[in-house]
C-alpha cells in the first residue's frame, strides 16, 4: 500500500512490488533518493567535460572551446587538430597510438590522470610519475603514457601493493 512520501524526487508509487516507486530519469533506489552519476558511465555522452547535477548531468568544453546545439560535443579552435590525432590512431600501430590517444590532449586543470598540458600547447605532456620517488617503486619505474608501473629485479617478485619486491 502506497503512503504518502515513500516516493523522492518526482517518483511514483508502484502498488504490489518489490519495487516501491518509478523513478524519473535521474534517479534510482527503492525510493528514488539516489541521485545517479550519468557521468560515471561514458562520460554521459559528453565529448570533452561531464558534469553531474542533482538527477541530471551536463556537458561541458575546454577553455576556447563552445558546446554544440545538440549539448554533447565542442567546436573551436582545436576541434580540427583532435580529428587528425583520432584519425592517425587509426591509421597507425596501437602501440604507437593507443586507443582514445585523442583524449591525452587536455587544457589545465581538466587533464586526464597522468597527463599534465595548458590552452596553448597541445597535445599535453606526459607526466614521468617515475622522476619523483621512483614513482614509490622499490626498485625499477618504468614510464608509460599517462602511467607507470613498478617492476623488480630478477629473482625477486612483485607484491600485491605493485610497488613492493619480495
Amino acid at each position: 500500500m502506497c503512503s504518502y512520501g515513500v516516493c523522492f524526487n518526482g517518483g511514483h508509487c508502484r502498488e504490489g512490488s518489490t519495487q516501491l516507486c518509478d523513478c524519473l530519469a535521474g534517479f534510482n533506489g527503492p525510493s528514488c533518493q539516489y541521485d545517479v552519476n550519468e557521468c560515471e558511465e561514458t562520460n554521459g555522452g559528453c565529448e570533452a567535460l561531464c558534469s553531474n547535477t542533482i538527477g541530471s548531468f551536463y556537458c561541458r568544453c575546454p577553455p576556447g572551446q563552445k558546446l554544440n546545439e545538440e549539448g554533447k560535443t565542442c567546436q573551436g579552435q582545436w576541434i580540427f587538430f583532435l580529428m587528425l590525432i583520432e584519425a592517425m590512431a587509426y591509421l597507425t600501430s596501437a602501440a604507437n597510438y593507443p586507443q582514445n590517444y585523442y583524449r591525452r590532449i587536455c587544457y589545465r586543470p581538466h587533464c586526464y590522470h597522468g597527463y599534465n598540458g595548458h590552452r596553448h600547447s597541445p597535445p599535453a605532456a606526459d607526466i614521468d610519475e617515475c622522476q619523483v620517488h621512483n614513482g614509490g617503486c622499490q626498485h625499477r619505474c618504468v614510464n608509460t603514457r599517462g602511467s607507470y608501473r613498478c617492476e623488480c629485479h630478477p629473482g625477486s617478485r612483485m607484491h600485491v601493493d605493485g610497488r613492493t619486491c619480495i
